[in-house]
């Protein structure tokens, strides 16, 4: 039980009891090699068995540990609100009663903490229905996608729908890579002033406020210490970090560095055992700066929204697929990329199934793969989860697999993940001069073509929105926008 006070510092202080409890029983668990996780996931009985103790010592240890998680990630008002409903008797509490339980430890009860949610939408009636409203306050929200994508579009247009009524606030933007881009705010809210939007009146670029930090140290201070006063001075409903595995990628490269300039190191076992200690003490961080912004979420009733890059990934489809040929690299022929074919020769047939893009989630080689971070991949990632119901078009872009980065360390702190996909397709280009016979230079093969880029959103999960819908968007002087179908498959 030594990791206890790392994953929980404050244990003690919101569950006084358990110091007695664990003071007596951590031998025993430390000799069977009992984690806090398994407190919390494995059957009493099983650790009552393995750490010889008694059930009811158990029974209260595990309540402790609980009500401590509960107290990190539902805030202390709802921990209370539990205890006292328990102490009750449990009335309203029965099987045939309806509605929300206060204090239940199915999700963040809002209500318990005195808060009403609100949603903070992008101002188009398409983004915002698949969103179900817009992006959460009191959650951590994350955009991701390659770059091009229209990921920061999407989010100066969440830093404008912030200051729009009902809201009425301001919002913060904080740069990990470059500073924001003024030029492109400037256009963009001239542009809404020109549509007048709800509220556009009070629209300003002096209610956006922004800090650059290109390091993890400084990225935790201003979060930790700075935001808060910060948020109260404003009157801030948004924060936004654009991006946040930036520092991280940085801190990996300056050690990286470091390691290079430094005394050259025998290899062999201590070089795997570095690596893991490296991913380690990375996974502390993360853990460390998201729950940092969760808490913030939670306590100031704000959204907190946070932009993240991607990454590719091969081995899936090397290692299922290997008959298939539909994402291969553009350098390995003219046509080896779905609709956008050379100038001298025409497009070419689809005659694959987008479908074999995915078929190492769907169709598993064994029931061991079920259970593999390749399998499972496709329900938390946003890429990968396509069917013979999505169009081909869709399939092309959503099958070129991607993986956001930070892993599963950050993916479970986050409340809510929307996934950009985009794509590029040929197709055949106006010829506008003069004298010249398209329909002769098609027939002679030297139809020219052009490359155009399409986009789709899509909710990978969130507990307000429903999930896997994708809608086709363009970025426009406005932000961003949805598209109308128009037959494009």
């Amino acid at each position: 039980m030594t990791d206890i006070l790392t994953l929980l510092p404050n244990i003690y202080t919101t569950t006084p009891q358990l110091r007695s409890l664990l003071d007596r029983h951590s031998p025993a668990f430390d000799a069977c090699s009992i984690t806090t996780v398994d407190l919390v996931t494995l059957d009493p009985r099983t650790i009552c068995q393995r750490a010889r103790i008694s059930l009811n010592d158990v029974n209260r240890i595990v309540e402790c540990v609980r009500d401590a998680l509960n107290s990190e990630t539902l805030g202390p008002a709802v921990v209370a609100a539990r205890s006292a409903t328990n102490s009750s008797g449990g009335k309203g509490r029965g099987r045939g009663k309806k509605g929300p339980v206060v204090g239940g430890t199915s999700g963040r009860n809002m209500a318990a903490l005195g808060r009403a949610q609100e949603f903070l939408g992008v101002g188009d009636a398409g983004v915002d229905a698949l969103l179900s409203g817009g992006v959460m306050t009191g959650s951590v929200t994350e955009i991701v996608g390659e770059s091009g994508v229209g990921k920061t579009q999407m989010l100066l247009r969440l830093c404008f729908a912030v200051q729009q009524p009902p809201h009425n606030r301001s919002a913060i933007y904080i740069c990990t890579e470059s500073q924001i881009s003024t030029k492109r705010m400037a256009g963009m809210l001239a542009q809404l002033q020109r549509l007048e939007v709800p509220g556009y009146q009070n629209l300003s670029l002096d209610r956006i406020q922004t800090a650059m930090c290109q390091y993890l140290d400084t990225l935790e201070h201003i979060v930790r210490y700075q935001l808060p006063v910060a948020i109260d001075r404003f009157n801030v409903g948004l924060v936004i970090v654009d991006s946040i595995a930036a520092n991280f990628r940085v801190d990996d490269d300056d050690e990286n560095d470091a390691d290079s300039t430094a005394t050259p190191k025998p290899k062999g076992k201590n070089k795997g055992k570095n690596r893991a200690n490296k991913l380690a003490r990375r996974a502390g961080d993360i853990v460390r700066l998201g729950t940092c912004l969760k808490e913030m979420a939670v306590r100031k009733n704000i959204a907190i929204v946070v932009a993240n890059q991607v990454s590719d990934v091969f081995e899936p489809y090397r290692r299922y697929n290997n008959n298939n040929t539909l994402f291969t690299d553009r350098s390995h022929g003219p046509s080896s990329t779905p609709g956008i074919p050379s100038s001298s020769m025409p497009p070419p047939s689809s005659s694959l199934d987008p479908t074999t893009a995915s078929q190492y989630a769907t169709n598993p080689a064994d029931d061991d793969l079920l259970l593999t971070y390749d399998y499972q991949a496709r329900w938390f990632t946003g890429w990968g989860d396509i069917d013979n119901n999505t169009a081909e078009a869709l399939a092309a872009a959503a099958g070129k697999l991607k993986t956001p980065a930070l892993g599963m360390a950050w993916t479970n702190l986050l409340d809510a993940r929307i996934a950009l996909v985009k794509g590029t397709f040929g197709r055949a280009a106006q010829s506008h001069s003069a004298g010249v016979d398209s329909s002769a230079a098609a027939a002679a093969g030297e139809q020219e073509w052009e490359e155009y880029t399409r986009r789709w959103m899509k909710v990978v999960f969130a507990p307000w929105a429903g999930s896997g819908v994708p809608l086709e968007y363009e970025i426009w002087e406005g932000g961003v926008r949805s598209l109308k179908d128009e037959g494009r498959g």
